[in-house]
C-alpha cells in the first residue's frame, strides 16, 4: 500500500499524481502556467506536489464538485469549474474552513462532510490518515468554465468539454498536445450518471466522440489510465460502449436491469458497467 504520493509523467510535461491508490489528479504544464485537474481528498498538499514538477503559476480546475476531487481546495484561492457545480463547491468550502484554534479539521468531521456529498454512504470510501490540511485562504473565488472553452497555458491549449451526468457540472479536459482526454469521473469502465437525464449525458458524450481524432487515451479521476497507452483504439471503444448503453436505454431497446433499488438501473456492455436513474430518463 502506498504511503506517499507518486508522480507519473504520462507524456511530455503531463503528469498524474497517484494519491495512495485513491485519486489521480493531473497536471498539464504550459510555457506560462500549469493546469491542475482536481485535488484529491485534501490530505495531500497538492501545491507542494506540483512544485516538485514546476514553479509555474497553478490554475486549479475541478472535474466536478465531489469531495474526493475537491477536498484540497483550501490550498487554492481561485477555483475553476462548471457553473452548475459551483453552488455545491461553495457549500463544501464554507463547511471545510478550519478553525485556526484547532487545525487540522478532525477526520470524523471531514468524513461526514464528504459522505454528505454522495447519494450512497460507503463506509470505507474515505480513509484519511491524520485528517486533512488546514485552509490557506479564508475566501475562495469560484470561476465558471464555459462549454468548449479553450484555455491557453502558454504555447499549449486545452479544451473544456461538458460531460454532465456524474454531477450536474462534470467536465472533461482535452489536452491537444498529449492527445489525452482527462475525464474525471464522467467516463470510465464503471460509473454512474445519476445527476442528469440520460439524453443530456448521451448528447455530451456524443459531442466528445466528435473529438475522437484528437485523443488516444482517456484518463479518469481514480487510479490512472483506463487502458495501456499502446491500445489507443480501446479508449474510443469504451466511449462507444457507453454511447451504445445510453442509446439503447433512450429508444427502449434495452432499458437496463434494476440495480439494488427501483430508482436505479444498470447495464453491462463492451466492458462497461453503467448506472442511471430511470426517473431522469426522458423515456421514463
Amino acid at each position: 500500500m502506498l504511503k506517499e504520493p507518486v508522480i507519473l509523467e504520462v507524456a511530455k510535461d503531463t503528469y498524474l499524481f497517484n494519491l495512495m491508490g485513491m485519486q489521480s489528479p493531473a497536471l498539464i504544464v504550459g510555457a506560462e502556467r500549469a493546469m491542475l485537474i482536481d485535488t484529491g481528498l485534501g490530505n495531500v498538499d497538492m501545491t507542494e506536489q506540483v512544485r516538485r514538477v514546476t514553479d509555474k503559476p497553478i490554475m486549479l480546475v475541478l472535474s466536478h464538485a465531489h469531495s474526493d476531487h475537491m477536498g484540497g481546495i483550501g490550498q487554492f484561492e481561485d477555483i475553476y469549474l462548471h457553473p452548475a457545480d459551483i453552488p455545491r463547491a461553495k457549500a463544501f468550502a464554507a463547511s471545510h474552513l478550519v478553525d485556526e484554534a484547532e487545525p487540522p479539521l478532525p477526520q470524523q468531521a471531514f468524513v461526514a462532510n464528504c459522505k454528505a456529498q454522495f447519494d450512497t454512504n460507503p463506509d470505507n470510501l474515505f480513509v484519511i490518515p491524520g485528517g486533512v490540511l488546514p485552509d490557506r485562504y479564508a475566501v475562495h473565488r469560484f470561476h465558471p468554465l464555459k462549454p468548449d472553452q479553450v484555455i491557453d497555458l502558454g504555447g499549449r491549449q486545452v479544451q473544456i468539454l461538458e460531460e454532465r451526468g456524474h454531477t450536474a457540472g462534470e467536465i472533461a479536459v482535452l489536452d491537444f498536445q498529449s492527445r489525452i482526454l482527462f475525464a474525471g469521473d464522467g467516463l470510465s469502465s464503471r460509473f454512474s450518471v445519476t445527476a442528469a437525464d440520460i439524453r443530456t449525458v448521451y448528447g455530451d458524450l456524443l459531442h466528445i466522440r466528435a473529438y475522437a481524432s484528437a485523443f488516444d487515451r482517456i484518463y479518469h479521476g481514480h487510479f490512472g489510465a483506463l487502458k495501456p497507452a499502446q491500445l489507443c483504439s480501446d479508449s474510443i471503444a469504451l466511449l462507444d460502449a457507453v454511447l451504445k448503453i445510453l442509446s439503447d436505454a433512450l429508444d427502449g431497446t434495452d432499458p437496463g436491469q434494476p440495480a439494488g433499488s427501483e430508482d436505479l438501473r444498470t447495464r453491462s456492455y463492451g466492458g462497461v458497467q453503467l448506472y442511471w436513474h430511470p426517473a431522469k430518463s426522458p423515456s421514463a
